[in-house]
């Protein structure tokens, strides 16, 4: 894409008037649409094939599959509301711990993501109160 912006550039440069401005005008069209892939991809919660996933451990025990669904799409919910509020190094830790599980085949990918970080959450929380100023009583 970089080569692609250049080579845009260097048109720009190079040719007068009109072609001039279309060239501008495609460069950054091409700049904006990578800045903007490019953080809707960092800030979206990663996609994991569930049905694998529970198929994993539970594929002949149809209680036990439909469960670890059910389980794994109430948790997707609840991650996809947090996402969003969620500082970039909470997210990444999450990311990382996603592609861990699914390599060592677990089951409740998205149920152990969640418990992550809410742990990473209370852990920002208390770190955030031991650095506050002291308060002070007001009666």
């Amino acid at each position: 894409m970089i080569v692609a912006i250049l080579v845009l550039i260097l048109f720009a440069i190079l040719f007068p008037g009109f072609l001039r401005g279309v060239f501008v005008v495609l460069a950054l069209i091409v700049l904006f649409a990578v800045g903007s892939t490019h953080h809707a991809a960092a800030s979206e919660l990663p996609i994991v094939d569930v049905d694998r996933a529970c198929s994993w451990r539970f594929d002949d025990n149809r209680y036990a599959y439909n469960r670890c669904i059910s389980i794994e799409q109430a948790t997707y919910n609840m991650l996809v509301g947090l996402w969003p509020n969620l500082s970039g190094e909470i997210r990444a830790q999450a990311s990382g711990m996603i592609g861990r599980l699914m390599d060592e085949h677990n089951p409740y990918v998205y149920q152990n993501t969640y418990d992550l970080v809410l742990m990473l959450i209370d852990q920002q929380a208390i770190k955030d109160q031991l650095t506050a100023p002291k308060r002070q009583f007001q009666p």
